[in-house]
């Protein structure tokens, strides 16, 4: 059966609803509770219960509040009156967590209240547990073992952490900072074992085990500053006070210069570039872990984790780049941090064209994963593998000829990726078509740039690739679709109508597999493609914020089937060029996601394809520059939210203003290829692109 759009995308930013809506019933359920306690009606002004989280909680936007609902979808035998005594339980354990925090604090005296409360949801988060069970008696030796590991967690941090900044070792990470969340693995066992899938326990275990070191280390970041103060020496405290200087750090003069010369540290050496990439690695396991587990919603929340981080390391490293690019600022706020010139650069400087293609090149290749290709993006849907491998395939195979002869291992490396990667598409077909995933119909976009590739690899059988698959997106307006209208479905009807960026890879696509101009398809998508300029100089797109890539796309469409725009109209295209050119060089500052790396590279590859070629050398030349000087130092460049991800029955996307960034569970947002390997592999085409029309050359000068 062929796989149809879903009919509902559930909006989960920050949670999903129906989770947020059990979260603010549980913290009543809670607060009732708690007031039958003795003395319960004056405790929320003891200042006991921790403000902020108590707004979160009472909100519903605290996962603690919901716990056992981000796993339902993987114990549907669980019931819905279990579920929500399971939350108050898990709201119960996490109170009693942060009271024990308040006792082992030593700056703080015991209160008796603190005693007596703390030892009182002990008991109550017990008896829900045991109520949630029912006359089914929970296999309680199996949940002590995780209060028991919460225990050994807090007695190591307290013997080996609490006076001196002592490094954490990898597994300190997962038996002192994880557990001391390891109550939460009580709630997700009892789960397991009501849900009948004991199966699934050891998969959450490990999920959880890593995700709460992602989480305690975002903790860590926001409070080092407090930290420093009361002298907590955290994971990240500890790690930046041993690469400030060790512990000399803190005998430095005032608090006050204490927190300067570690700020400056933390912020400007590249420390926290390194940290979010640790903390997105955990993420990454704890994904892994129920990969196939039938969690979906936990799934998805983790891939919102980390695209919220890697939006973080794109701001900072974007700042990082201003600071070295402007050398008497960053040479001043070095000497004033008394930190040596060597600090750890956030870009590369590569001198020529081929240095900066060669090291993109060993950045994509070094993100290939066997058996699942270049995984980059989230959405509500899923993932877009195929689509993104296919992408960024292409454009390897289209660098073959700049890996030099003589490097074998580079040479091997890429031969052995494209081999792979050819594998893997050609068994993804369906009928001569490709999906993004799965779980999604085949799509016009996935299945040319899929075809593209498997067309210039070597044994891939030619029936696969038929012309066929393509018309078959075909609209009666002439342009091609994404999506066909039945296999959208109504409340996706947009994603069905002729988009131009799509047109003009379709056209392009078919012309390659040797489709004539006179074909019937290809005079039909030449007259709308010609249309849908609708008097404006650059075409519009529907799946992108900018207009570079459609554009590009349209254009050579359009001198491939013999369409050829007039000078004038070139001439329009190359002024408007210009005038979206900021004067750093880039283009898409002005955007909301401010895609510029993305957009530069679809510019220039535009320009390079316009006539007046003595006439584009000044904007090219700056833009070239603009886009060598922004490499990274691992050969990527950053990404920012470019993709859009339209609301299905949205016409017209170009008209909507409330684009969310980097919201990647629902409609109506930007998305950012987290990983960088589609803004990697555009900058990386456009650099091809010149030196197979210029040459190789030398622009960034030591």
């Amino acid at each position: 059966m062929t796989p149809r759009l879903p009919q509902h995308i559930p909006a989960i930013v920050p949670y999903p609803e129906e989770c947020a809506g059990e979260g603010v019933r549980a913290f009543r359920v809670f607060k009732r509770l708690v007031r039958r306690l003795p003395g319960g009606q004056d405790l929320e002004s003891t200042g006991l219960l921790r403000e902020q989280m108590m707004r979160e909680l009472q909100k519903g936007g605290n996962i603690y509040g919901h716990f056992p609902f981000v796993f339902a979808d993987a114990v549907p035998e669980v019931s819905l009156s279990q579920l929500r005594i399971l939350s108050v339980s898990a709201l119960f354990f996490l109170q009693h967590v942060l009271l024990s925090d308040e006792l082992l604090d030593e700056s703080h005296a015991a209160h008796f209240l603190t005693v007596t409360f703390n030892n009182e949801f002990h008991a109550l988060a017990w008896q829900m547990l045991a109520k949630a069970g029912g006359r089914q008696p929970l296999p309680w030796g199996l949940l002590g073992t995780c209060y028991h590991e919460y225990i050994a967690a807090v007695l190591a941090e307290c013997r080996e952490h609490r006076e001196s900044p002592r490094p954490f070792s990898e597994q300190d990470l997962i038996e002192v900072v994880s557990r001391r969340c390891a109550a939460s693995k009580i709630i997700s066992r009892a789960l397991c074992f009501l849900g009948k899938r004991p199966d699934l326990a050891p998969d959450l275990d490990r999920s959880l085990d890593h995700y709460w070191v992602a989480d305690c280390m975002r903790d860590d970041w926001r409070d080092w500053r407090s930290d420093l103060r009361e002298k907590r020496y955290s994971y990240f405290l500890t790690r930046a006070i041993h690469g400030a200087g060790g512990a000399a750090v803190l005998t430095e003069g005032s608090e006050a210069r204490r927190l300067e010369v570690l700020g400056k540290y933390i912020y400007g050496s590249g420390f926290l570039l390194s940290y979010l990439q640790e903390m997105s690695d955990f993420v990454e396991r704890a994904r892994e872990a129920v990969t196939s587990s039938g969690c979906n919603r936990w799934y998805r929340l983790l891939g919102r984790e980390l695209v919220l981080i890697h939006s973080q390391r794109s701001h900072l490293l974007r700042g990082l780049v201003s600071l070295q690019l402007d050398g008497e600022r960053c040479t001043c706020w070095l000497a004033r941090s008394r930190m040596p010139r060597a600090c750890d650069r956030a870009i590369s400087h590569a001198p020529t064209l081929l240095s900066s293609a060669q090291t993109a090149i060993d950045f994509l290749l070094k993100n290939y994963r066997p058996g699942i290709g270049f995984d980059d993006f989230v959405t509500a849907h899923g993932q877009p593998l195929v689509w993104v491998s296919a992408y960024v395939g292409s454009v390897l195979q289209s660098s073959r000829n700049l890996v030099a002869c003589g490097d074998s291992g580079r040479q091997a490396a890429l031969q052995q990726t494209l081999s792979s990667l050819t594998e893997l598409l050609a068994s993804q077909h369906r009928d001569g078509r490709w999906s993004l995933h799965a779980g999604m119909p085949a799509d016009a976009d996935t299945t040319a740039w899929t075809i593209r590739f498997l067309r210039a690899a070597r044994g891939v059988s030619p029936q696969l690739l038929s012309t066929a698959s393509l018309s078959r997106y075909q609209r009666p307006d002439g342009g091609f679709s994404r999506f066909l209208p039945e296999e959208a479905g109504e409340m996706f009807a947009g994603w069905a109508i002729s988009h131009p960026e799509i047109t003009g890879l379709v056209v392009e696509t078919l012309l390659q597999m040797g489709a004539r101009n006179d074909t019937a398809c290809v005079p039909q998508a030449r007259d709308y493609l010609l249309r849908a300029r609708q008097d404006q100089p650059l075409w519009r797109s529907y799946w992108w914020e900018g207009t570079a890539y459609a554009s590009f796309h349209c254009f050579n469409a359009l001198r491939a089937c013999g369409g050829v725009l007039a000078e004038d109209d070139e001439k329009q295209i190359f002024s408007e060029i210009c005038r979206c050119q900021d004067k750093s060089g880039s283009w898409g500052e002005a955007l909301r996601g401010r895609s510029t790396a993305f957009e530069t590279a679809y510019s220039l590859r535009l320009l390079l394809r316009l006539r007046a070629t003595c006439r584009v050398f000044p904007a090219l030349l700056r833009g070239v520059k603009w886009l060598l000087l922004h490499q990274l130092k691992d050969g990527s460049w950053i990404s920012d939210p470019m993709l859009r991800l339209p609301h299905g029955a949205d016409r017209q996307p170009e008209k909507f203003n409330d684009w969310k960034l980097d919201a990647p569970l629902q409609c109506g947002a930007l998305l950012r290829d987290h990983r960088r390997l589609f803004t990697t592999a555009s900058a990386l085409a456009a650099v091809v692109d010149l030196i197979n029309i210029i040459g190789d050359h030398t622009l960034i000068r030591s």
